[in-house]
């Protein structure tokens, strides 16, 4: 989804006479050029320096009294000057004269740094000049801890202990690439044994840990006397820990490793960066290595999932801190927009809605791309197992052309927990809105997943934290032991902007937005006149379900997909609402609502169909729409969907069924009784009857059930108004007679009303 907005700027003409030739009273004083500085990427331990002129433009002599950096990375910009006099004595310049100040930027960190230089004089200031610039860092890997590898086996030379292969487009000039434990450049790189990296079309890998120990023929890039605490150590660079009375706070690698030679200008070319291990042939050898960066002015090419977004503590009794909002920028591909809405409900109130806040919980919202077939592998043998992931342009695989699986992590603090986890966010015991996530480009819909099938659909699965293959399970909180991935979806606005809602007690950690979700499937089963009618004529419904699980395939295929297991029918829940109103939107309970066969802890086997228990409710004379679905063990519910491009509209609508009460009688009316007398002697008189029936409208102002039957008459699907009937019969004796018509509406009431007539 792509937002545009046009600011249209209008100036009055008015008056405009009177500004030509005129310096304005709040004019600057002076002018400073360029009017900003951006220093772009810069390496580690590597500075750049631009240079800003100032002149004054006032009739009158202005006076510099001081420059300034201000800003929330002041401290990685400096300035020089030859604005001031001795002893930094503020300095009068005349109309068109000035000085120049040179920024340096020497950056520290990773990340966009960004400050503003100012420049304060005795007249009306100049703007300040934004100063900005960054060293971009890419992570290649965590910290392994240091371990004794393959206990007992021996590991032979080259043994790759963990790889990642990067798609990088690079520069044609300069070209900055530089290993380092820290994500600025500066730390020392900490891996036993060595570093192996391979560029595209290399035959062979280049160890690039030089200057290290020499271990077996390998240059390392640790120290020997590392090796003898190695057990004691994480690695994380600088390592610090205690041995025995010995303390130790040294860097045990080697300096940040420049691998831009390896790596070829102007290109676009696959690099695999490999951990590797060498040891004796006896019982293994210690393996640790530090978070390893890989500092560059090349970029990932297509492949840009990644970074984490945190939120500010969520305060459940300030209104504007429930529903804290992250913005990405707005790189294609990239989800630019995620809110946590913590203040779902009437009045704002979290612990109305079964929300529960910890003190000083804080949001972490991670973009984790998965791998198509990763993603395969943590849904098979489950009733997820033929879902399809949902892929964005822009968001591509390390082969730069294969589309990575879009996958969100969200996890907590809190005030009894430091440590991020998706057991600390707030946890909802209600069907209701918890979070959404936006996209600014096209989802990807692959040949097989049209969401508009009628026994299938979107879905966003959730599982835990560590949910990385099947069969998965959740480890913590009040779903602990449940099955996952369970699918919490209940709204989905057009294709390119999903929207989650948390289906009961979501443990919300890692989410993937998929299609082809296979749905379970429920007739309803109400109590009505006869089989093949919806009306009936008491206020008292009486309806039950038939559920079963989720079929897939549908027809045919005797081999599901990737081992498919359907989840067992959890609960059905229904309700209804007047057919003149819309029927209601299934993200958030409505009231009145009634579950059935909820087990409360949902059943691991026996996937088989059920038939929930009778339930019984009164309703006033009208028409209604049932709605209902089933919610299967995997939280998966039973709703229709239908694909739409407009954002506004969900695709999830409940499943229904008319449920119509006709209590009002039909009219039965007798236009006219004519007798003819039979011609022979003894025959008996012909009776001639023209009638019509009605049936008045419900209650509600709607059309009644109609007229079943008139008289001899049937209309099978109902009248409102029948035409003027005529019947013919013999007349059943002589004098004074009778004749009843009766009629009936679908909903089985029954009016009947007399005329008299004479016979001869």
């Amino acid at each position: 989804m792509k937002a545009f907005a046009i600011i249209v700027r209008t100036i009055a003409l008015a008056g405009l006479c009177c500004l030509v030739g005129t310096a304005r009273a709040d004019a600057p004083s002076a002018q400073v050029f360029p009017g900003s500085l951006v220093f772009g990427v810069v390496p580690s331990n590597q500075s750049l320096s631009q240079t800003v002129t100032f002149t004054v433009t006032s009739p009158n002599p202005v006076t510099l009294n001081s420059i300034t950096i201000g800003g929330t990375n002041a401290l990685e910009f400096t300035e020089t000057d030859n604005c001031f006099g001795e002893g930094h004595t503020p300095q009068a310049f005349p109309q068109g004269q000035g000085c120049s100040v040179t920024v340096k930027f020497a950056p520290t960190a990773t990340g966009a740094q960004t400050a503003s230089l100012a420049f304060v004089t005795d007249g009306v200031n100049p703007p300040p000049v934004p100063l900005s610039g960054g060293i971009p860092s890419i992570n290649l890997f965590n910290p392994l801890d240091v371990n004794l590898t393959l206990q007992g086996t021996p590991v032979f030379p080259g043994a790759s202990v963990g790889t990642n292969s990067v798609r990088l487009s690079c520069p044609a000039s300069p070209l900055i690439a530089t290993l380092s434990s820290t994500s600025d450049g500066s730390g020392f790189v900490f891996q036993d044994n060595y570093i192996q990296v391979t560029p595209t079309g290399a035959e062979s890998g280049t160890n690039v840990c030089t200057g290290g120990t020499n271990d077996g023929g390998y240059n390392s890039c640790f120290q020997r006397a590392y090796e003898s605490v190695a057990p004691h150590f994480v690695g994380r660079n600088p390592d610090t820990t205690t041995v025995g009375e010995a303390s130790f706070t040294s860097t045990y690698g080697v300096a940040p490793l420049d691998v831009s030679s390896l790596l070829t200008p102007g290109t676009t070319q696959t690099v695999k960066f490999e951990l590797m291990d060498v040891g004796p042939s006896g019982p293994g050898a210690f393996l640790g290595a530090a978070t390893l960066d890989l500092v560059t002015n090349c970029t990932q090419a297509g492949v840009a999932p990644g970074g984490t977004i945190i939120s500010n503590p969520i305060n459940p009794g300030d209104v504007n801190s429930l529903k804290p909002q992250f913005t990405y920028d707005g790189t294609a591909g990239q989800h630019i927009f995620y809110d946590l809405d913590y203040s779902t409900g009437t009045g704002g109130n979290p612990a109305e809605h079964g929300v529960t806040i910890q003190p000083n919980t804080v949001a972490q919202v991670k973009d984790i791309g998965i791998r198509q077939a990763d993603f395969t592998n943590m849904v098979t043998g489950t009733s997820a197992g033929p879902a399809i992931c949902m892929r964005l342009d822009g968001e591509l695989d390390t082969d730069g052309t294969t589309r990575l699986c879009k996958a969100f992590q969200i996890q907590c603090t809190n005030a009894n927990d430091p440590t991020a986890k998706g057991v600390n966010c707030a946890q909802s015991t209600l069907r209701n809105l918890l979070y959404e996530t936006r996209f600014d480009s096209v989802l990807d819909f692959p040949p097989g997943s049209n969401p508009i099938l009628p026994f299938t659909g979107p879905g966003f699965l959730m599982g835990p934290d560590v949910w990385t293959s099947a069969p998965c399970t959740f480890t913590e909180g009040p779903e602990a032991g449940q099955l996952c991935p369970q699918s919490t979806l209940t709204e989905f606005f057009g294709a390119a902007d999903p929207t989650a809602g948390g289906t009961s007690r979501g443990v919300n950690s890692t989410f993937v937005p998929v299609l082809n979700m296979p749905l379970p499937i429920t007739i309803p089963i109400v109590t009505s006149r006869e089989f093949w009618t919806t009306w009936q004529n008491t206020g008292t419904v009486t309806v039950k379900f038939i559920s079963s699980p989720a079929i897939y395939p549908l027809f045919g295929n005797p081999h599901p997909a990737n081992g498919f297991t359907p989840a067992p029918i959890q609960s059905v829940t229904f309700g209804t609402t007047p057919a003149s109103v819309p029927v209601p939107d299934p993200t958030f309970p409505v009231p009145g609502d009634t579950i059935l066969a909820n087990t409360g802890t949902c059943p691991t086997t026996d996937p088989g169909i059920i038939v929930t228990p009778s339930s019984s409710f009164v309703l006033t004379e009208g028409r209604y729409q049932l709605h209902f679905f089933a919610t299967d063990c995997a939280n998966t519910e039973e709703l229709n969907f239908r694909a739409s491009n407009n954002p506004s509209v969900n695709w999830a609508k409940f499943k229904t069924w008319p449920v119509n009460i006709d209590m009002s009688k039909p009219v039965p009316h007798i236009a006219s009784i004519t007798v003819t007398p039979p011609t022979k002697k003894n025959q008996p008189a012909k009776v001639t009857v023209q009638f019509s029936c009605s049936d008045p409208d419900l209650a509600d102002g709607s059309e009644g059930s109609g007229v079943f039957f008139c008289g001899p008459y049937l209309f099978f699907f109902g009248a409102e108004q029948t035409p003027t009937l005529q019947y013919t019969f013999s007349a059943p004796g002589h004098g004074a007679q009778t004749f009843s018509l009766t009629a009936t509406d679908v909903a089985g009431n029954s009016a009947t009303t007399t005329q008299s007539y004479t016979a001869p």
